[in-house]
């Protein structure tokens, strides 16, 4: 299981490499910020985590790297793509929601652009809407299920007593980070 969280953070590594090229980042700047991101603790820890962790970074990388795409060239099928994998992060752990606000600043730089240089923004309202029409249904489903036939609440973090084998309040914070 360790291995299929690896190739997740390599995953990572590599669609940060790709956000980078499209940023125009280019030379020995490139391969520092890649070198630093794919050598960096933060993926080593997520990827020998055995748990969801790392899969929803994959994925929220992935959904960062398609509006600056959509910057570049607002299209339909690029909102298409980062409305699902905005919701397949979503499902895979619910706190991926954190990145829709910096998705909706890029939305909102792109209409008051639209607006100042007078072109039109109903396409754009369009396409807005059509995000919130995927992403949301999608991304909520499973909360929603779990809410309507178990009584689970949205926000709600299983209790781990004192005994339980997963328990870690009562490590230290070096024994944590495995030093």
């Amino acid at each position: 299981l360790q291995i299929v969280n690896t190739l997740f953070a390599c995953g990572i590594a590599f669609v940060g490499w790709r956000i980078l090229t499209h940023l125009e980042v280019t030379g020995k700047k490139l391969v520092v910020l890649t070198a630093f991101l794919s050598f960096g603790p933060t993926l080593y820890w997520l990827g020998t985590e055995l748990n969801n962790d790392c899969l929803m970074t994959l994925l929220q990388a992935m959904t960062i790297e398609q509006p600056i795409l959509w910057a570049k060239k607002p299209r339909t099928g690029v909102i298409i793509k980062m409305a699902l994998l905005l919701a397949l992060a979503m499902l895979t752990k619910t706190s991926a929601v954190l990145i829709a606000p910096a998705i909706g600043c890029v939305f909102l730089y792109e209409l008051i652009r639209r607006i100042r240089q007078k072109d039109g923004v109903w396409p754009l309202i369009g396409q807005f809407a059509l995000f919130a029409v995927i992403s949301i249904p999608l991304g909520t489903s499973y909360v929603l299920r779990n809410w309507f036939l178990f009584q689970v609440p949205p926000n709600y973090v299983p209790n781990l007593g004192p005994n339980h084998p997963q328990y870690v309040g009562s490590c230290s914070v070096l024994r944590r980070l495995g030093l």
